[in-house]
């Protein structure tokens, strides 16, 4: 299992506070010690990989230094492109199934405690978000994430192997280069991926999380 970990952008009126990564959420953890620790904690054996960019230099000698197990990828083209040019650098890891979240992404220590991974793809819904991102659900499966939809989504996708193939296949493509990463999603939905939403309460509604912006 891949867990790709998009970090390479700064989120608006986050820029001063440095890269997402190394952040820091309490006195002693950085938001990035914080995802990794959960991951380890439900996915043991998960490749863990992060797509640095902003304040690069910083954060790859973070991980260098403490986390030998996890790979980085920098994005020197993270203020010009977006996310399809991110999971672009690491299109070649897309050959199993995949979890990928953003470098703002405040895992819930609890989240993994129910999902299930043999339902195949998902991607989770909460009814308690601040998110502008929501989506349409149809007979327990997703028909479309946009701005201004209701069921609101956090930025956890869980991709099967066989649907990170197909997306490995959507990131080659040039033409796509300036997508965010729910539009990739939608992507993958028009090919006849079936991707189920995962409900999920998070329990602090005030945690920082990777926003998109018109």
């Amino acid at each position: 299992m891949n867990f790709i970990i998009l970090g390479d952008k700064y989120q608006k009126g986050m820029k001063s506070k440095g890269c997402a990564g190394l952040i820091k959420i309490n006195k002693n953890n950085t938001l990035f010690e914080h995802q990794y620790d959960v991951i380890r904690r439900y996915f043991p054996k998960a490749h863990i990989i992060y797509v640095g960019g902003f304040e690069s230099k910083k954060i790859e000698s973070y991980i260098s230094k403490n986390y030998s197990d996890v790979t980085y990828f920098n994005n020197i083209e993270y203020e010009r492109l977006n996310d399809a040019h991110s999971m672009s650098l690491v299109k070649s890891l897309l050959v199993k199934d995949t979890f990928i979240i953003f470098g703002y992404t405040f895992l819930d220590t609890k989240i993994f405690e129910n999902f299930d991974i043999k339902l195949g793809s998902q991607i989770v819904v909460t009814p308690n978000s601040e998110k502008q991102i929501g989506c349409i659900i149809n007979q327990n499966k997703i028909d479309n994430i946009s701005f201004d939809l209701p069921n609101y989504i956090e930025d956890i996708y869980y991709l099967s192997t066989d649907d990170s193939l197909i997306l490995q296949n959507i990131v080659s493509n040039i033409k796509y280069k300036n997508y965010f990463l729910f539009e990739l999603i939608n992507k993958l939905i028009d090919s006849g991926t079936m991707i189920k939403p995962f409900f999920y309460k998070r329990s602090n509604k005030k945690n920082k999380y990777y926003e998109y912006t018109k």
